[in-house]
């Protein structure tokens, strides 16, 4: 196994030198561009209903063409690759497509009946045509309009369960496998539009388009390419100190599937479409490259403007050495990632 990328604080300043770095709102360096309101029910919510959760998203775009970044009220964020990404400039109502339920076991368990069931709404967002998976936690994930299916009129479909993955995660700082902890990811088929769904027993999950899939098969263990140890500032923190947290990140290639699975020591995960992904080359291991880092906030719901109770997250954008994707990571140890490869 490749070994962990460890970055002291010490060469961490150094990466930040002429870096695009301004860890504060209205650098330029993020535009919000329109925010949303979107309903989760738990599992146990058969029907929407006055007391279902709702959780308010915004959009940000970093600079001209750049990532689209949709960050929700709990801290989640999903990415939609700026050349993927065009939005209305009228504000339009997103539209519900369907609901899931899904099963997540617990590591070692074959049992589904005691497994964690959590419920997933799915919306058109109405200014771009993309997709937005949210959660009952408020936890999201996107796919780009151009590979959006919409749902069918009529009863939606259940979910085909694909296969199961046991992901071992060491903490940040540990460069041995010994107390390494164990994610269970499973992964789901959307059968109403055909995307795959990797979920930990955290609740966090990801999204990809099957047909960007470059395998499919079925009973083959991951592959582990590399493993990251990513710090993120809070909102109130200018600089990195030893008090900043510090999330432990292992990459992985799903051989069933191809796509290229990103999970943390927190059960965080961000998947990149097989067809996209680039693997670590052996010996070669490099270590992340710190873009930026800002603030952003997000409305609660019913707000129309920004004001004081708005959350506040410190992000962080990471490029990752091995395989020129970006990493958006959340102080609350959320992260997405969007690979440059995408078409």
């Amino acid at each position: 196994m490749t070994g962990r990328i460890l970055i002291p604080l010490a060469a961490l300043a150094v990466l930040l030198t002429g870096a695009a770095l301004s860890h504060g709102q209205g650098s330029g360096e993020a535009e919000c561009r329109y925010g949303i309101d979107l309903r989760a029910r738990k599992a146990t919510e058969p029907e929407f209903t006055k007391e279902t959760r709702k959780f308010g998203v915004e959009v940000y775009t970093f600079g001209q063409g750049g990532d689209a970044l949709h960050l929700s009220e709990v801290g989640s964020v999903a990415v939609v690759p700026g050349k993927l990404f065009k939005a209305e400039d009228k504000w339009k109502e997103p539209l519900w497509q369907h609901g899931l339920t899904l099963n997540v076991r617990p590591v070692g368990e074959k049992d589904w009946d005691k497994g964690k069931k959590i419920g997933l709404e799915v919306y058109k967002d109405e200014m771009n045509g993309d997709l937005i998976y949210i959660n009952e936690k408020g936890m999201l994930a996107t796919v780009p309009a151009k590979y959006a299916v919409a749902t069918d009129k009529g009863k939606p479909k259940n979910p085909t369960y694909k296969h199961g993955l046991e992901l071992k995660v060491r903490k940040a700082g540990e460069k041995d496998w010994d107390k390494s902890k164990r994610v269970v990811v499973e992964v789901f088929r959307d059968e109403n539009n055909g995307n795959l769904l990797y979920i930990s027993d955290s609740g966090s999950f990801a999204v990809v388009p099957d047909k960007l899939a470059s395998k499919s098969d079925s009973g083959k263990d991951p592959t582990f390419q590399h493993g990251l140890d990513l710090p993120a500032r809070r909102q109130d923190e200018k600089e990195f100190t030893k008090d900043t947290r510090t999330f432990g990140v292992e990459v992985f290639i799903d051989e069933n599937t191809g796509n290229q699975v990103y999970v943390s020591e927190t059960g965080a995960l961000a998947v990149v479409p097989g067809k996209f992904a680039k693997a670590t080359e052996q010996g070669q291991t490099r270590p992340p490259e710190l873009r930026r880092g800002v603030n952003l906030r997000v409305r609660k719901v019913g707000q129309r403007e920004f004001s004081t109770d708005s959350p506040r997250f410190g992000l962080e954008v990471y490029s990752d050495g091995n395989n020129g994707n970006l990493i958006y990571l959340t102080e609350t140890g959320e992260f997405a990632v969007a690979s440059p490869r995408t078409e």
